[in-house]
Order: structure tokens, then C-alpha cells, then sequence
């Protein structure tokens, strides 16, 4: 019977009617080794089972050893166990690296497809029955499980499923990966946790009660404060059968029962508790020289004195009734005891067959307990390596980044072995976005490689770095300095690593002052790459150039190279690098043709739907919600707008906030509340000051909003000598066509002309904010700076194609603002200041 956990328990309750409704959360509960976690775990499932739904259980294992994602691993069995062959989700062939352990998966495949798998497969399920799912001691899960239950739960929203985890509080370090979890979700609507604090007096007497033993036998005042009212801690003194002295701590406790146990009895139970919680009796037999019939005769007085019990789902298998048991065990084994017996598993559990074998992950946990042994350093660094690969086989990069880590310090030491180890953390820190670990790594190995001189370690180590580090409007110098010193380095022989050299390089500078320069480098690196025939290095040149040409000029060139990057990556299988051209052919084809733009986002969500590649999902969500902004359906460009920023949330899309800003502040313009927007405008001018087109947004707005003075201080440093310290980037049309919007209602003629003298060669041509917005015709801009100058033949016709353009686009919201242009242009014309009549 449960104790004192009503509130708790009808909490739980209130959860699962919700999730049975389709509003499914996360619940955590937190506490205490043996506060009752997981038993009010257990009562919420026999709520569950009585509501129709589908429960499966998954438990973290407490000790080292077990492989990555092993609780989703139970939990998709669980699920999976009970549906017929014929009625599983095609989405199951997909998760091979958690429902087959030892199945390898491909090592450049895209996590982020299997974790939207995992989520598929749930709604597919839940859409059937509603479903519980219980992740037990989530303090002790792997990262790569806590990423994917993170990735999951934000979508719980929307299913018939309750996701419930256990923790212990006690033993979360402020930089353990569920501390983020728990501070992300607790802050959030789906997400409530759960304390569960000790039983009161009155349920302490209450359990002693329960336990068959008189509550008046035992001073239950002592018991309740010596205790604290842990459930468990007061089992344990009950069962020890303690009156007067009552253990200090449950290790205490656990340790007066032990004691009533035959010698031998307990000799194998502190081998078994080497192995962990879990303990399969045919590696217990062979640890402790002891045959299975033996070792399971010699276990039954500890099931007796329910230290130990059969598990109820693996036959020949043991559990430590509570991991607090096994913890007590293992820490009574002398140091030299328990460092003998890892080394003596290591030796055992390599050798065993197939059918017995272990993970590589055991292996090397193991491993790394016996360095002291002759030859367990040696021992240990291999295990770890392997441990190392076999998670990043299986997508676990956060697992594989730490066993990359431990072979490092357990003696990766000859330089060339070392640096071979530092490049593949780069490679896993990166990949778990851990890019401040992969920054360092990729750092530590080029110098390595440069000191030796080796080109080819070098060549990786900078194009590694030059992978981690994000290029949004940011200049890297250290990156910068590293290719800069590479390329000079790079032999005579390496012209396909020189050529990719050059193109990240020319990436690099891109948002730098050396703008020109970093045209010229990738168009050095295209020259070269076609004088070699080799396109690898042509596609990565190419990919460079189309990124580094973008700017006010060069759009033909632009999507000519485009369009050769989409076709030689779909000649050569490559799913980025056709994501890479597709992302600048949007933003290009709509600067000149609305069909063919059409055309190419179809085309970029039929690639997302089709290789279900995050990024391009974002990207295609992005680009519809521009589209939908260019024709006026605001309430659509809003809606794509949040499902950009929450996907972008969960990939860790580094531009998301830029994006979702520049789209809001293009809707709420339209609709008279851009102010809404203001303060993540002013943030953004703070984190990326390299980009002028956000502080003339905001100079626009404050313009806009009645605030002429403050608009001025934001404007007049843009403005000034014809805008020479706007680069002429991405987006330099953009913060020109803000400016002159802005000069005209600050009534700053001058300024107007000299941005229209600015904008008058790119007459007939549409504007787009790098990949961010659409702004409609430069002819509307020059239309406005010519009214404010008084130019007003040239404002008509500067309008009236402004006017055409925009209706043959079904631009409503730029249409409308043309034709309240022309009627400012009306009123002015016929008034004082009409320069051309007085002329």
C-alpha cells in the first residue's frame, strides 16, 4: 500500500486524464535515494493500465557500462512488444540504433532524422491507444538518451502521450545534461516536476504499521527524525529489526541485514554488485569461479532477505532490490578487491561468445576501473576507443565525445596517435554541439599536426575547426589565422585540400571587411578545382562562391553557379550540399521571378518531406512563411514563423532568432505593430552588431513609432558619406531601402538623394534581406526618395513600376503601400514645395 503520496498521486491522475485527451506532458519526480520515486512510478502505471493506456517501463542503469540510448532502447521494446508485425509503423526500420544494440549504424547519417523517427512512430502509436512511458533514475541516463527525450518531449503537446521520469535531486551537478533539461521543460507549460519530501509523523507509524510489525514496538518519534521519513531508509531499519539504536544512514541498515548472511553468501554478493544492479548469473559464475547452480544456491538467502530478487523480465538475471543495496556492497569491497575484480571482468566477459557477449561500453567501464593492474592502461585506452566508435556507430556523440575524452587521459600520448584522437572528438563534440570541446580538439590537433609537419592531419584539424565555427555574421580570426597558416603549409601535392582550404577560408571573411577579397579567394578555388576535374573540391568551391557572391550585384552569376552546386550535388548523392544550394536559390529566384521562386520552396519541402533533414525543414518553413508575408496572408507567415523558431529551437539552428524577427517585423509592419518586435530588435543589434540592416530596422521602426530623435542617433551613422560603412553584402539593398524609408519620414532630403542615387542601378529588381524577408521593388524605394526630393516625374514612374511589379507578384501589402505612396506623391506635387512646376 502507498503512503502519504495522495497529493502527488492525484496530480499523476489529473496528467494522465489530460494526456488520454491529447494533451500529453512530461512529468519528473525528484528526491532522495529511497524517498518512493519509482513505487508512486508504479502506482501511476496501475492508474495508467485501469485508463486504457499502453505502459512501458525503461530502466536507467545506475552503474557504468550500459550502452547509449539503453533506456529508449527498452522503453521502443516495451512498446513495440505488443503491437503485431503487420501493425508496426514504418518508422521502426529507422531506429536500428536503439532497438538493435549491436547493429551499426551509418556513420554520416543524420541524428536528427532518427530522433524525428522515434517522434513519428510515437504519434503513429499513440494515435491507436494512449501510451505512458516511465523512465526510471533518469539521473543516471546517458546524454545522447537525455537529447532524444528532450527533442520528444517538446512535442508531447499534441499527443495522447505522459512521459514520466524519476531523478534523485541529491545528485544533480549544475552541469549535468538533465539540470538543462529540467531548467528548460520546468519553465515551460508541458512540463510540471514533482519533489517528493519525507513522510510526516503520523505516515511514518502509519508504514511501520504496513510492514507487519506494531508501530508501538518502535520509538516512532526517534525513527521519524533519525530518518527524515524515508520510505525506504525506514524499511530497512524495520527489517534490520533495530529497537533502541537506530542505524545512522540506510547504507547502515543495509549493512546490519548483510551481516546475518553466511560469509560466502556475502562474498558473492559483493562480486555480483561489480557487475551492477543487473546481474546475469552466467557472468556472476564466471567472475566469481563458481558455477551457475552454485552461485544461485548461494544467492538465495539474499533473496530471502530481499537484498536481491529474480528479475521479472530477463530469466537467469538478479536485481539488487534497490540500487542502494549494491551501492553499499560495492563500496565495502576493499579498493584492491574491487580493482582485481573489474580486471578480472574485463578478462572474462572479452572472451565470451556471441550469445554472451557484452557491449563495448561494459567493456571499457570496466576497464577503466583496473588501470592499475599490469597492462589495464593499455587495456583501458583500447576499450575506450572501441567504446568510442561504437557509440559514434550508434549516433551516441555525446557518449562517444567522453570515451574520445578518457582514452586521452588514460595515455593517447605518441603525437601521432593523440592527434588521430583529438580529431575524431572534434569530429562527435560537433556533432553533439558541444563546439567549444570540437573548437579545442580541432585547435590542439592542428597544432600537433603543425608541428610535425603532417599535411594531411593538418588540412582535417582546420576544415574540422572551420566546420564548428558558425559564420552568421561573425568573423572567427583564430579560424581565420589557422587557414590562413594551413594553406601556406599545405604541400604541392594537396591542390583538392588547397581548394577547400581557400573556400572556407573565402566563407570566413565573408561578413569581414575583406568582402573583395573573399570573392576573389573562392573564385581562385572554382579555377582550381576545374583545372583538377574533381568535384568533391569543385562542389565545396562552388558552394563558396555562390555563398560569398551574394551581395547587391552578380544575381544572373549567382544563380547560374547555384544551379550547377544543385545539380553536380545531385549527380553526387549529396543531401547538404543540395540543401546548400537550395537555401540561396530561394532567396536569389525571388529577387527576379515569382514562378521559378514558387517553384524552387516546393522543391525545397518536397526535399525536406522527402530526406527529412531538420535544417531543410527549417529552411523550407522559413521560406513558406516569406511567401505567405509577400502575398498577405499574415496569419500563415506568423504560423510558419513559430514552427521555424520552436524547430529551429530544437536543431539548435544558431540563426533562429535573426530569422523569426526579420519575418515578424515585416508582418506586424503591415499590420501597425511593429513596436511588438522593438525589443528583440534592440537584442539583436547588441549580439550582432556586424549586421547594419538590423540597426536600420530599428531606426525604421523608432521613425515609424514617433521617435525621431532616437530614430536619428540609429540612423545618422548608417547615412553618413553615402552609406560607406554599409558593407556591400547580402544585405546592403535591404538597409539601403529601410534607410530611404527612414530619410523620407525624418524629412532628410539630402540623404534621400544620395540613397537614391544608391539604389537607381538596381531599378526593376526585387529585394530580399539575405535569406530573411522580402521588401518588394527598388523602384518603390527610389519612388519615396524621389517624392522627398521633389523629383516627381521620376517618382510617378519609379511608382507605377513599383505598382505593377507588386500586383504581378500578388504582393497585397506592398501594393497597398505603393498606392499610399502615389497618393503622398499626389498631395506633394500639388503643394508649396513642388520643386520640378517652381522650376
Amino acid at each position: 500500500m502507498l503512503v502519504g503520496r495522495g497529493t502527488e498521486l492525484a496530480r499523476l491522475r489529473d496528467h494522465l486524464q489530460a494526456a488520454r485527451g491529447g494533451r500529453g506532458s512530461l512529468v519528473l519526480l525528484a528526491g532522495e535515494p529511497g524517498i518512493g520515486k519509482t513505487r508512486l512510478a508504479t502506482e501511476a502505471t496501475d492508474l495508467a493500465h485501469r485508463r486504457g493506456f499502453h505502459v512501458a517501463w525503461a530502466h536507467c542503469r545506475e552503474t557504468e557500462g550500459a550502452p547509449s540510448y539503453w533506456p529508449w532502447t527498452q522503453a521502443l521494446r516495451a512498446v513495440l512488444a505488443h503491437v503485431p508485425q503487420s501493425e508496426r509503423p514504418g518508422e521502426v526500420v529507422e531506429l536500428a540504433p536503439l532497438l538493435d544494440v549491436g547493429t551499426a549504424a551509418a556513420s554520416d547519417a543524420d541524428r536528427f532524422r532518427l530522433f524525428d523517427a522515434v517522434e513519428r512512430m510515437l504519434q503513429a502509436l499513440t494515435a491507436r491507444r494512449p501510451l505512458l512511458l516511465v523512465f526510471d533514475d533518469l539521473h543516471r541516463a546517458d546524454a545522447p538518451s537525455l537529447r532524444l527525450l528532450r527533442f520528444v518531449t517538446a512535442g508531447t503537446g499534441a499527443m495522447p502521450l505522459l512521459v514520466l521520469g524519476t531523478y534523485r535531486d541529491t545528485e544533480l551537478a549544475a552541469d549535468h545534461p538533465l539540470a538543462e533539461l529540467v531548467g528548460e521543460q520546468v519553465s515551460g507549460t508541458a512540463c510540471s516536476l514533482l519533489p517528493l519530501p519525507g513522510l510526516s509523523l503520523e505516515e511514518t507509524g502509519e508504514l511501520i504499521e504496513h510492514s507487519g510489525r506494531p508501530a508501538a514496538t518502535f520509538d516512532v518519534q526517534a525513527l521519524h527524525e533519525r530518518t527524515g521519513g524515508n520510505p525506504f531508509f525506514l524499511a530497512e531499519v524495520v527489517r534490520s529489526g533495530a529497537r533502541g539504536s537506530v542505524p545512522a544512514t540506510v547504507e547502515a541498515a543495509i549493512r546490519t541485514r548483510v551481516r546475518k548472511l553466511s560469509e560466502r553468501t556475502r562474498e558473492l554478493l559483493g562480486v555480483a554488485a561489480v557487475l551492477g544492479r543487473d546481474v546475469d548469473v552466467r557472468h556472476l559464475g564466471l567472475l566469481a569461479g563458481r558455477s551457475q547452480a552454485e552461485a544461485v544456491a548461494l544467492l538465495e538467502p539474499a533473496v530471502s532477505s530481499r537484498l536481491i530478487s529474480p528479475h521479472p523480465e530477463r530469466a537467469g538475471t538478479y536485481r539488487f532490490t534497490h540500487v542502494l543495496v549494491q551501492e553499499a556492497l560495492y563500496t565495502d569491497l576493499p579498493a584492491g578487491r574491487r580493482e582485481a575484480l573489474h580486471d578480472r571482468a574485463v578478462r572474462r566477459l572479452e572472451e565470451l561468445p556471441d550469445d554472451l557477449a557484452v557491449g563495448a561500453s561494459e567493456l571499457a567501464s570496466h576497464a577503466a576501473q583496473a588501470t592499475g593492474v599490469p597492462g589495464g592502461r593499455r587495456r583501458a585506452l583500447d576499450h575506450a576507443l572501441q567504446a568510442a566508435q561504437d557509440a559514434t556507430d550508434r549516433l551516441a556523440y555525446e557518449d562517444a565525445a567522453r570515451w574520445y575524452g578518457s582514452a586521452l587521459a588514460l595515455g593517447a600520448h605518441a603525437d601521432d596517435r593523440r592527434t588521430d584522437v583529438l580529431l575524431d572528438l572534434g569530429v562527435v563534440a560537433a556533432r553533439a554541439g558541444v563546439t567549444a570541446d570540437a573548437y579545442r580538439a580541432y585547435e590542439q590537433a592542428w597544432r600537433l599536426a603543425a608541428q610535425h609537419g603532417w599535411s594531411d592531419r593538418l588540412g582535417r584539424a582546420a576544415l574540422g575547426l572551420g566546420d564548428v565555427v558558425v559564420s552568421a555574421g561573425t568573423v572567427d580570426a583564430g579560424l581565420v589565422r589557422i587557414l590562413e597558416q594551413t594553406l601556406a603549409l599545405a604541400g604541392p601535392g594537396d591542390e583538392q585540400l588547397r581548394v577547400r582550404l581557400l573556400a572556407r577560408l573565402a566563407v570566413e571573411l565573408y561578413w569581414s571587411p575583406e568582402l573583395p577579397r573573399a570573392r576573389s579567394l573562392a573564385a581562385e578555388a572554382v579555377s582550381v578545382a576545374r583545372e583538377l576535374g574533381a568535384e568533391r573540391a569543385l562542389a565545396a568551391a562552388l558552394d563558396a562562391q555562390q555563398f560569398v557572391l551574394r551581395g547587391p550585384g552578380g544575381l544572373g552569376e549567382r544563380v547560374r553557379l547555384g544551379e550547377e552546386l544543385l545539380a553536380l550535388a545531385r549527380r553526387l548523392g549529396d543531401e547538404e550540399l543540395e540543401l546548400h544550394a537550395r537555401r540561396l536559390l530561394v532567396p536569389d529566384y525571388l529577387q527576379h521571378d515569382l514562378v521559378t521562386a514558387d517553384a524552387a520552396i516546393d522543391a525545397l519541402v518536397a526535399f525536406a518531406d522527402q530526406t527529412r533533414r531538420p535544417l531543410a525543414r527549417w529552411y523550407a518553413l522559413l521560406y513558406q512563411a516569406m511567401r505567405a508575408t509577400i502575398s498577405g496572408r499574415h496569419d500563415d507567415a506568423l504560423d510558419h514563423t513559430a514552427a521555424m523558431e520552436a524547430l529551429g529551437r530544437r536543431i539548435d539552428a544558431q540563426p533562429t532568432p535573426i530569422y523569426a524577427t526579420g519575418q515578424r517585423y515585416m508582418v506586424l509592419r503591415d499590420r501597425g505593430r511593429v513596436g511588438a518586435v522593438e525589443a528583440d530588435l534592440r537584442a539583436l543589434c547588441v549580439r550582432y552588431p556586424i549586421f547594419a540592416t538590423t540597426r536600420a530596422m530599428l531606426a525604421l521602426l523608432l521613425a515609424e513609432t514617433g521617435r525621431g530623435e532616437e530614430a536619428r542617433v540609429w540612423f545618422e551613422p548608417l547615412a553618413a558619406e553615402r552609406c560607406a560603412t554599409v558593407p556591400r553584402d547580402s544585405l546592403w539593398l535591404a538597409t539601403i531601402a529601410l534607410l530611404t524609408k527612414t530619410a523620407t519620414l525624418l524629412d532628410r532630403a539630402a540623404d534621400a538623394a544620395a540613397l537614391y542615387d544608391l539604389l537607381r542601378p538596381f531599378a526593376g529588381q526585387m529585394i530580399v534581406q539575405g535569406v530573411v524577408a522580402w521588401y518588394g521593388a527598388v523602384d518603390h524605394y527610389l519612388g519615396l526618395a524621389a517624392t522627398a526630393t521633389g523629383r516627381f516625374t521620376d517618382a510617378e514612374a519609379h511608382l507605377a513600376t513599383a505598382l505593377r511589379l507588386h500586383e504581378g507578384w500578388g504582393a497585397a501589402p506592398f501594393t497597398a503601400a505603393t498606392l499610399a505612396a502615389q497618393v503622398t506623391l499626389l498631395r506633394r506635387r500639388g503643394g508649396p514645395g513642388d520643386a520640378e512646376r517652381a522650376a
